[in-house]
């Protein structure tokens, strides 16, 4: 995967100003900071898949619109737990910085807000590969970047920590993979199969114990 400088187009420069943006501002707030908030979305998540089985059937009984008791079941305490996790993160990170990190902490924040500029990018990335149903058939403009190899071997390791069905979509509509990106692929494919039979492990044992 070679990278020549002298042929970047407007998708570079875009995707250079996108990771230019993300550093500088998590810069200004802070590794710390940044890495608090970026906790309370998996946290919430969590939350969302814990609570929304039995709040979904007190919803239902309220709300008899096909679909909005399930989304609202998810999207409520996703929110709620987003709000305060995020209230309490701005509330405790200036002081864990100041006691850990100390200066360190603002360049460990560009560094990061260079890696979240670069996850912003594949996302876009992904979604136009889904919606135009095959890399193929993006245009040449987009096919042509430099940053596009980048994106597809990270796009194939992002498949392998996504839900299989999601996954799947998302490799369905790229090119084949590196041999060395399809063998942490297969490893990502693993540790995403652990995490889901432990979450499933999980709720069949809050059942047990709401049961008795």
């Amino acid at each position: 995967m070679s990278f020549d400088i002298a042929a970047l187009n407007i998708v570079d420069f875009a995707t250079i100003i996108v990771l230019v943006i993300s550093g500088v501002l998590a810069t200004l707030r802070g590794m710390t900071r940044e890495i608090m908030g970026l906790a309370g979305w998996p946290i919430s998540i969590v939350a969302a898949r814990l609570t929304a089985p039995y709040l979904e059937p007190l919803l239902t009984d309220t709300i008899r619109v096909e679909g909005i008791s399930s989304a609202l079941a998810w999207g409520i305490p996703f929110i709620v737990v987003v709000v305060l996790w995020f209230a309490f993160a701005s509330v405790v990170s200036p002081g864990l910085s100041k006691a850990g990190l100390g200066g360190l902490d603002r360049w460990l924040g560009f560094l990061f807000g260079l890696i979240r500029g670069f996850v912003i990018v594949l996302v876009i990335y992904v979604g136009a590969v889904i919606a135009a149903e095959g890399e193929d058939r993006l245009p040449g403009l987009i096919t042509d970047a430099q940053i596009i190899p980048a994106l597809r071997e990270s796009a194939h390791l992002m498949s392998g920590v996504l839900p299989p069905d999601m996954g799947d979509r998302i490799v369905d509509n790229l090119p084949d993979a590196a041999p060395a990106t399809e063998e942490l692929q297969e490893a990502g494919e693993a540790v995403g199969e652990a995490v889901e039979d432990s979450e499933v492990k999980g709720l069949d044992l809050l059942d047990d114990e709401s049961g008795s």
